[in-house]
């Protein structure tokens, strides 16, 4: 499958979440195309992961039972779904599967934790603040701050429209799932010289279980992308970086090479 059915909607996609994470400009082309590979990179290994499992809540929660950072993300999701969170834990999005939907699958979520021996995050200890996840969603936080700072009521009213659509979750709202699941299917095909035996992933259960896995998805790749992105302001505050100046190829690359080499529970 050619990526020219999806990669436009995407790369739109990642440019908002860039903004949105406090960059200055419209991001280069060199730097959201880095950022689409990682992306075709990280969705390929998710799609791995589900390659036995259903991509439904249950499928999410059997594929993350050793990722508590990644879980938590995924509980606090639905917290902040329900209206059990505080508004300080939204991130880039807060797209609603319904609020029909939302309060089942946290408790559903919870009883799934429960029964696979898997340590609730509310019952977690809090991450360490010296994590460098921790560290650089701090500095991205103090970025857009910044940014905002300098607006005026129509351009924050602007920036407020755009960060409905700094997400993943924004393509699989109605008539824009095709072109996620477009991505999908082109990352199953690009995992499958890696195992002659790979099953399509499961994402044909009709209705609720089929959007919320594949909601549970988008919500999981833009917390990679944010990830990516916290990665390379905690090393451009080590390097002694302007935290405010735009994005380089360089360092997404550099950020790259020193996600791969941290585990995800830090």
């Amino acid at each position: 499958m050619n990526d020219s059915e999806f990669s436009g909607p995407v790369k739109n996609v990642l440019r908002n979440i860039v903004l949105c994470a406090g960059e200055p400009f419209l991001p280069s082309e060199d730097v959201v195309h880095l950022f689409y590979r990682y992306l075709i990179s990280v969705t390929s290994s998710w799609i791995m992961k589900f390659k036995k499992v259903d991509l439904n809540l249950e499928g999410v929660v059997h594929v993350l039972r050793h990722q508590p950072r990644k879980l938590n993300v995924v509980f606090n999701y639905f917290r902040i779904l329900s209206g059990a969170s505080d508004m300080r834990l939204v991130e880039e999005d807060d797209i609603s599967l319904g609020s029909s939907q939302s309060e089942p699958a946290l408790n559903r979520l919870s009883e799934l934790c429960k029964t696979l021996d898997i340590t609730l995050p509310t019952d977690r200890p809090v991450p360490s603040p010296n994590s460098p996840f921790a560290k650089g969603r701090k500095l991205r936080l103090v970025r857009i701050d910044r940014k905002i700072s300098y607006m005026s009521v129509e351009e924050y009213l602007d920036f407020t429209r755009l960060r409905q659509t700094a997400s993943f979750l924004s393509l699989v709202k109605s008539g824009s799932l095709a072109t996620f699941r477009s991505l999908v299917q082109h990352c199953e095909k690009r995992t499958e010289h890696q195992s002659a035996k790979m099953q399509p992933v499961q994402t044909s259960y009709p209705g609720k279980e089929d959007r919320v896995g594949l909601s549970l998805l988008a919500h999981l790749i833009t917390d990679d992308i944010l990830d990516l992105i916290d990665i390379v302001l905690y090393l451009r505050q080590k390097l002694g970086i302007e935290l405010s100046s735009p994005l380089t190829p360089i360092e997404i690359k550099q950020g790259v090479q020193r996600l791969q080499s941290l585990p995800s529970s830090s």
